[in-house]
């Protein structure tokens, strides 16, 4: 699965209910990461016994829930990176790996996690080190492990530059091509499907202005642009190795 978050999804999600087994709702008002939340643990809600991992989870509003029924670990340097907290965040019933992905940490065992999950945290990966990051993603996951990414996107409309946009979609895309299968078949292709649609789930106005607050020289592109959601879901394959 490689698409944009709709509003459909998000609402679906909702009307389901499966947010009520969300043990604590932390700052769970309408914005992108709530957005986000509700899509990635409406993969995960279902899972007993398994080892799952949030990769950059910070003070992650998922994990303890997550980790009533399975064995749950928290990915994170806690070292202030895309603003997340520059303090370790102790969890109820969650285990926090000092370590980031992308580095092959010794610290982390190969094939140790049935799921891994991020919210907000691929986009901050710097260009030279995405490979790296969907390797060592790979590494981790057991064989036909489920890969969940939920990744802030700026859209522009038909008529604006989705130049740089496009070019890191279908560079996280191209990992489907070898090292991942995609749970669904793939609806972004070419770069002409890197743009905003109004069924699109986006972060509220007033969430955008809050962020011009702390990342002022974005203004201007969230001024032409909606902050949307990218689905990246897909399981590890068995019949290759990475590069």
């Amino acid at each position: 699965m490689f698409r944009f978050v709709t509003k459909k999804d998000y609402w679906d999600v909702l009307n389901s209910n499966i947010l009520d087994n969300i043990k604590e709702k932390k700052d769970f008002s309408w914005h992108l990461k709530s957005i986000q939340d509700a899509i990635a643990f409406s993969y995960l809600h279902e899972f007993s016994g398994k080892y799952i991992a949030e990769i950059g989870g910070g003070n992650s509003r998922l994990l303890s829930s997550l980790a009533m029924n399975n064995t749950c670990f928290n990915i994170d340097e806690f070292n202030g990176a895309g603003g997340g907290p520059r303090k370790e965040c102790v969890l109820p019933g969650v285990k926090n790996i000092l370590a980031r992905i992308g580095s092959f940490s010794g610290s982390i065992e190969s094939e140790q996690f049935d799921a891994i999950f991020s919210i907000s945290v691929v986009e901050h990966v710097p260009n030279e080190g995405i490979s790296d990051f969907f390797n060592d993603s790979y590494r981790i996951l057991k064989p036909s492990g489920l890969m969940i990414h939920l990744i802030d996107v700026y859209l522009e409309d038909a008529m604006g530059d989705n130049k740089y946009a496009s070019r890191r979609v279908l560079t996280y895309g191209s990992f489907f091509n070898d090292i991942f299968l995609p749970l669904e078949p793939s609806i972004i292709l070419t770069e002409k499907d890197v743009v905003f649609s109004t069924s699109f789930a986006t972060n509220p106005d007033n969430m955008m202005e809050r962020w011009n607050r702390s990342v002022p020289k974005l203004r201007n592109k969230r001024e032409r642009a909606q902050s949307c959601s990218l689905l990246m879901v897909g399981t590890k394959t068995t019949s290759c190795s990475p590069p």
